[in-house]
């Protein structure tokens, strides 16, 4: 059993299907990345199916995401609204979780009616990009809306560079949640975490590089006999 993050890029342009990014089982699946912690490796996925037999032969005891419930989701499964619902593969979603702290909602769709699409994506306080560069000093590479440009070119390399690079912020996200127990949104809000069931921190210490803040003042005061 493993802990998996992934992303997905979609082959569709949200104003090109009718409901835009509202309907993401329409947008087509274009390609994904996922990082799985058991074997510490990246795959890389270009073909639907493929990523689908992924999580039906594999036993995955959690995915991660950065929106994946309300997207990424749903462009693999489409309708299939097991795996929106935690039903099929237990699902961490970084962006629903921070809302739900933030708000007090259940889902990013109602944080979206509280407080408007704007701030949540995008350039918005919760953007996978925002919250990353508050937290992490990092930003992404690029943007999703380049991605059906890039497919449909056939330039794999780049889009796949990007698809890997969310996926390493989204990984980096989750390992601070775990490590370091918050993330710091767009607006300079920290939102807390509840301490990760000691599987999940077990897992994340085989491979994480990095230390937070607190444990890097504990390194620093023990090596230098403080």
């Amino acid at each position: 059993m493993s802990i998996v993050v992934y992303d997905v890029e979609t082959r569709h342009w949200d104003r090109e299907v009718k409901g835009g990014f509202d309907n993401p089982e329409a947008m087509g699946f274009g390609c994904a990345v996922l990082y799985n912690y058991q074997r510490d490796a990246y795959e890389f996925f270009t073909a639907l199916r493929r990523m689908r037999d992924y999580f039906a032969v594999r036993t995955v005891q959690l995915a991660v995401s950065f929106n994946g419930l309300k997207f990424d989701n749903r462009v693999i499964w489409g309708n299939d609204l097991r795996y929106c619902a935690n039903q099929v593969v237990p699902q961490f979603d970084i962006l629903q979780e921070v809302v739900r702290r933030r708000f007090g909602v259940g889902s990013v769709a109602e944080a979206e009616a509280v407080v408007g699409e704007e701030k949540i994506h995008g350039n918005g306080w919760f953007s996978l990009d925002n919250i990353s560069r508050e937290t992490l000093g990092r930003a992404k590479t690029g943007h999703g809306k380049d991605a059906p440009h890039l497919i449909r070119n056939h330039k794999w390399a780049q889009v796949l560079a990007y698809n890997l690079h969310d996926v390493r912020l989204t990984q980096a996200l989750f390992e601070h949640i775990v490590v370091c127990g918050y993330l710091v949104a767009g607006d300079g809000e920290r939102v807390d975490f509840d301490p990760p069931a000691d599987w999940v921190l077990n897992a994340v210490n085989r491979t994480r590089s990095f230390k937070c803040e607190r444990q890097q003042m504990a390194h620093d005061r023990l090596h230098l006999g403080g």
